[in-house]
Formats: structure tokens, sequence, C-alpha cells
């Protein structure tokens, strides 16, 4: 989502995965038929896709890369070329807003979540996840910039308390925050990971997550 990273560049084929569930979303978002709903980021719009058939609510993403629209089946998900740093959307439009995996890709940790605050309405709630600090794969990642093998990019990771201090600058306030395991295990760094967040979930993970509603 941000020009930081040289994969923007790469051929990558999307699928339309019609199966993915949003059902997480939308109960920590309390997401309901009238609100405007932003994912930042969204890729083809899977999530978008699963949100809208099952709540009704006016569904919206963007995404640096508009290649990926094409696999966009639902024609009631409007999806837009936009970058997180200058987000396509009046000021106070969206009810409720969602990035995955995305935010962390950006340096300017200020603008970025600046901007995300900018387009929910007063009271409205973000849900983000970004990479845990205290994490195998945090040492792995920067071993692998230390060696040339990192082709994503800048790629920041953040703690719990770290989050909420740059949440806060903009105005939101955290309501819920924790850490998740790996969806995946494909190695043993990630399954270390899991095995220490199954130790102390309250520390260590692959993700933090977390919920904050703009004051």
């Amino acid at each position: 989502m941000s020009k930081q990273n040289a994969w923007l560049d790469k051929d990558v084929s999307w699928e339309w995965e019609t199966n993915v569930n949003a059902d997480s979303i939308i109960e920590e978002l309390g997401i309901v038929k009238k609100d405007n709903v932003l994912d930042v980021g969204c890729g083809p719009g899977t999530y978008l896709n699963d949100i809208q058939k099952k709540t009704g609510a006016k569904s919206f993403g963007c995404d640096i890369r508009t290649d990926v629209f094409a696999a966009n089946k639902n024609k009631k998900v409007k999806l837009i070329e936009g970058d997180m740093l200058k987000l396509p959307y009046r000021a106070g439009f969206f009810d409720k807003l969602f990035s995955l995996g995305v935010l962390e890709h950006d340096p300017d940790h200020d603008r970025v979540f600046g901007e995300a605050a900018r387009v929910l309405k007063k009271g409205g709630k973000i849900l983000l996840t970004v990479p845990n600090l205290f994490s195998f794969f945090h040492v792995t990642k920067h071993v692998k910039m230390l060696l040339g093998r990192w082709d994503v990019g800048y790629e920041a990771s953040f703690t719990i308390p770290g989050l909420k201090r740059l949440l806060q600058k903009q105005g939101l306030v955290v309501e819920k925050a924790y850490m998740t395991p790996h969806p995946e295990v494909r190695n043993v760094f990630n399954w270390m990971d899991n095995k220490m967040h199954g130790f102390n979930g309250e520390r260590f993970g692959f993700f933090v997550r977390v919920v904050a509603r703009k004051v």
C-alpha cells in the first residue's frame, strides 16, 4: 500500500477466494447494515465481499495495486486505487475501518495512522493487525535483510504499548489489544513463535491485533 515496497512491481497472482471468513472482523468492529466500511490495502477485496454479503454494509476498499481488482466479482464492493499515505476519501466518511498487515509498510507512522483516523467518523472504530516486535519472525526478518534476502521492502514491528501510543496521538483510544499466533505453521520459527505465544500470549505472538475508537 506504499511505494516503499519493491514487491509491488512483481507479478503477483490473486484468486477470488469466495470462502474467506470475515466473521471476526464483523464481530470486533460491530459492523451493521448502515455502516460505511473501508479496508485499507484490500487486495482483491475478499474480506469486503464476505462483509457485504453477511451484513449489507456499504463496503469500500483501496489498494495501490489495481490489477488485483479484476478478481472482485461483487459489484457492490467498491474498490479504487489509493495510497495509505493519502487516502482518497473525505474526512469522517467511514463508520468502520480495518487494515490487516498493511500499515507497517511505511516508516511515516504518524502520517499513516493519521490518515486512518482522518477518514473515520467520531465514534468510528478501527481494527488493525501489525507484526509483533517480540517474535522469532522479527529476528529472522532482520537476518534476511542483512543477507539481502528480504524482498518485501520496509516493514516495522510493534509492541502493544508502542502501538497504543501511536494511535492515541491520532485521537484513537484502544479498546482491545492482543497477540495472535501464526495462522499457518510453515517452519520451525513459526512453531517456536506459537509455542511462546502459548506460554505467554500477552507478550509473544505473530501479529498485534487492536481495536480502537475515534474520540
